[in-house]
């Protein structure tokens, strides 16, 4: 998923730094939700606005966004949402009423602003 992601933004005019970055992003948000959940993870991508936008949907229990890291540097788990909002630059988190978040991630890749980029990718069963 996140290869056709990578390759959607290139081809609608993304730099290589933006896309490596959009990619580090999309990639520590689909492992949280796989780990974290165990379950089913879809995943959304829409750049019908300014900036794309990259959501991450699972079933799993109720989250926080952390803006630190952990407090142990040698712990094996903790940084992957502090990477990607420091990547993205912004992340929203949503719960639903029936269970599970939502992360939404505001990618920091432009486009040449003559091309229409209302597009869409979507994936979904991990």
């Amino acid at each position: 998923m996140r290869g056709a992601i990578a390759r959607h933004l290139t081809d609608l005019g993304g730099s290589a730094a933006e896309v490596e970055s959009a990619e580090l992003v999309v990639s520590e948000l689909i492992t949280n939700a796989v780990i974290h959940t165990g379950g089913r993870v879809w995943v959304t991508l829409d750049w019908s606005t300014a900036r794309p936008v990259v959501t991450v949907r699972d079933l799993g229990a109720a989250f926080e966004l952390s803006s630190s890291l952990p407090a142990d540097p040698r712990a094996t788990g903790g940084r992957g949402l502090f990477i990607a909002g420091a990547a993205a630059g912004h992340l929203e988190l949503r719960r639903s009423d029936a269970g599970g978040s939502e992360v939404r991630a505001t990618l920091a890749v432009t486009g040449p602003a003559e091309r229409d980029q209302g597009s869409v990718v979507e994936g979904g069963d991990r």
